[in-house]
């Protein structure tokens, strides 16, 4: 990529792609784990283009990483991290849609 701007539209449109894909099909939460796994790691494609794998789109990656892992937590019954508080869950959450 030439510029972090061109990273950052190619990410953005990625987001809008695989939110509408996500939205249009019943996946079961394995599958949703998947695909959220394979947006981190095209995200860290495009971090690694911008700017050596650091930034927002290493961080966004990261948290989108982070999302599915909780996911795939809770659905093998996974104790909670003992730090872990329901506004900590909802940060996470919410920050994984960036």
């Amino acid at each position: 990529m030439n510029t972090d701007g061109d990273a950052e539209r190619v990410a953005a449109a990625l987001d809008q792609a695989m939110r509408q894909i996500s939205t249009e099909r019943d996946w079961s939460a394995w599958q949703q784990v998947r695909w959220l796994r394979l947006r981190a790691d095209l995200l860290d494609r495009l971090a690694a283009e911008q700017n050596g794998g650091h930034g927002s789109l290493a961080r966004r990656a990261e948290l989108v990483r982070d999302r599915a892992e909780r996911l795939a937590d809770r659905l093998n019954g996974a104790p909670l991290a003992s730090g872990e508080t329901p506004v900590v869950r909802m940060w996470c959450e919410e920050a994984a849609d960036l």
